[in-house]
């Protein structure tokens, strides 16, 4: 056995005598820089002991007057405790660098913020220090950074912007990761222990589950399994410290996805998978989600009785912190909620506020976010674009001036853009407003009133139709979703052909624009005049007025309106 020499039998003692407390200062004060940071990430659980050995490592570092490791110490310190403390280091961190002209600092202390602000759901001011570090890691080609800061920034499109524009700025994330020079990249910026080859793979499955993410938020279920087979194919090579939490993420997804596909026996399976492994990660993420879809799938095969404990359980984790599930499974827990309550009126309303709420919050965070990433990420990349290519065109032709104008051309033309975006919520408001106080021009209650054109029918058939039209459209009878011309023309005891031509001749329509207009005309009514109404959800409004599936009702409401369903409710609530 080789010997040890008594001052590192000395040390030994010393350490493991303290180490179940955590270490002494005695033994912090012998070891070096390096074993400091080590031992830091020992105690991970432990902030006591981790802000002991940090402080430890910055008045070791302010001795030597080493200044990058005393902005490591802040760096170190602004990780280990609650929010509001973690903010307040890292704000140290950033004064302490604020003048550095570093490939690390003082944009980490941002993104250590932006971490911070996210924990306590504050999106704007996330999203304002995603956007500071998102600068400096363009000045300094910190790749790291800069594929963090994209990473974030796409998940809160997805959640609360423009989804399509976040998955365009996921495919050039998702090319800068598969950049020939990308590992070179990290190189440059990183200290000579990170695991570069470990920081790759972890970002290429992350990556993988953001396209997963985005196409289950839009209903690209069929695309979203394609990336699930591909996201399984990477993990079952990944052998990193957090392949468990990648493992759980994936059999997440993999219950949502066939829940969305219909396979609800596959679902249920998954979502005991999912709930077995969090016993060990305690996750109340995985625990409501799991319960949910768990609900959703028994209440498709069984019926509202097997769903309901699950459904509840979610409910119970969802009322301690509503940000835990995206906007769709939201909607979804408590849509299923108002179903099984349809008999008990009280719970019911209960569950609508709670959809109202999520619908109140989405609008809200579309309105703070979505004008902020055109006017400070979007419109700023197109300005850089246009730098660039300026600077590329004067040095190839620096006399080519036609050049130079079709590059400012591009610039009015992202400049028109962003103005058409604000224009054109001008003209969704104003187009509200006159809906509201106007109704439908070609409203219902002129349908059957119509002065007839010259027709080659008698005036007798002409009149008995139009007598019949007027009572069909006060009776409602127009909500019938199987209504068909032939089935209307059978019912007014007619042909086809004629009931035609009358609509034709003496209302100026076809038979497909008359039906949409009386039923449009009565969802803007039912909208304007029912509480009750306005709490459905556009799938129980289209349904309710004739229509066999929201996007066909969607699509007319838009075409006779000006507006969407979805933002002509969410505006009725908000004057109202």
């Amino acid at each position: 056995m080789k010997r040890y020499s008594l001052l590192s039998l000395f040390i030994v003692f010393v350490f493991q005598s303290t180490y179940a407390q955590g270490p002494s200062q005695q033994y912090l004060d012998m070891i070096g820089y390096e074993e400091l940071l080590t031992l830091f990430n020992d105690f991970e659980s432990d902030s006591t002991v981790q802000k002991k050995i940090i402080l430890t490592y910055r008045d070791r570092a302010r001795e030597d007057g080493d200044t990058l490791k005393i902005a490591r110490s802040y760096d170190r310190l602004a990780r280990i405790f609650g929010p509001k403390k973690n903010i307040q280091y890292a704000d140290s961190l950033i004064a302490y660098t604020s003048n550095w002209d570093h490939v690390t600092y003082p944009a980490d202390g941002y993104l250590l913020k932006a971490f911070e602000y996210s924990r306590i759901n504050d999106i704007q001011r996330e999203y304002q220090n995603l956007l500071k570090a998102n600068e400096i890691s363009d000045i300094t080609g910190n790749v790291v950074q800069k594929i963090y800061v994209l990473d974030r920034l796409i998940s809160l499109k997805i959640s609360w912007g423009d989804p399509d524009k976040a998955f365009e700025m996921q495919k050039k994330r998702h090319e800068i990761l598969l950049d020939d020079d990308f590992l070179d990249k990290i190189r440059e910026v990183s200290r000579n222990s990170f695991d570069i080859s470990n920081f790759y793979k972890q970002n290429l499955v992350s990556s993988y589950e953001t396209f997963i993410f985005y196409n289950i938020s839009v209903g690209n279920y069929e695309i979203a399994n394609e990336y699930l087979i591909q996201h399984d194919s990477l993990i079952k090579s990944y052998t990193s410290f957090d392949k468990e939490q990648i493992l759980h993420w994936h059999i997440d997804a993999k219950m949502e996805i066939n829940y969305f596909m219909g396979n609800y026996d596959e679902s249920i399976d998954l979502s005991d998978s999912s709930l077995e492994m969090n016993r060990i990660q305690q996750s109340p993420y995985y625990e409501i989600n799991a319960n949910l879809y768990k609900g959703l799938s028994l209440n498709r095969l069984k019926g509202n009785l097997e769903a309901e404990s699950f459904f509840h359980i979610a409910d119970s984790i969802y009322q301690m912190d509503p940000y835990l599930l995206p906007t769709y499974s939201g909607k979804l827990l408590y849509n299923g909620l108002v179903t099984i309550n349809q008999n008990n009126p009280a719970r019911a309303l209960n569950y609508y506020d709670q959809l109202l709420k999520i619908d109140s919050t989405s609008l809200a965070n579309y309105k703070i976010l979505e004008p902020q990433f055109i006017r400070t990420f979007e419109t700023p990349q197109l300005l850089k674009s246009k730098e660039k290519t300026i600077e590329k065109l004067q040095k190839k032709n620096r006399n080519s001036t036609y050049l130079i104008i079709l590059s400012i051309l591009v610039f009015i033309v992202s400049s028109i853009m962003a103005w058409n975006y604000y224009r054109q919520k001008v003209v969704y408001r104003r187009r509200y407003e006159k809906l509201m106080k106007n109704g439908l021009e070609s409203g219902d209650k002129n349908l059957a009133r119509t002065r007839p054109h010259k027709t080659e029918l008698s005036q007798e058939i002409i009149d008995d139709i139009l007598r019949k039209l007027e009572k069909f459209e006060k009776n409602e009878d127009y909500l019938n979703a199987n209504l068909s011309l032939m089935t209307l023309a059978k019912k007014f005891n007619t042909n086809s052909s004629y009931l035609s031509r009358v609509l034709n001749s003496s209302k100026s329509v076809n038979f497909s624009k008359y039906l949409n207009d009386l039923r449009i005309n009565y969802a803007v009514r039912q909208i304007k005049n029912d509480a009750v109404f306005r709490k459905y959800t556009i799938e129980a409004i289209a349904m309710e007025c004739g229509y066999n599936n929201s996007a066909s009702f969607s699509r007319s409401f838009y075409k006779n309106t000006g507006l969407y369903p979805s933002y002509f409710i969410s505006e009725t609530i908000k004057d109202l």
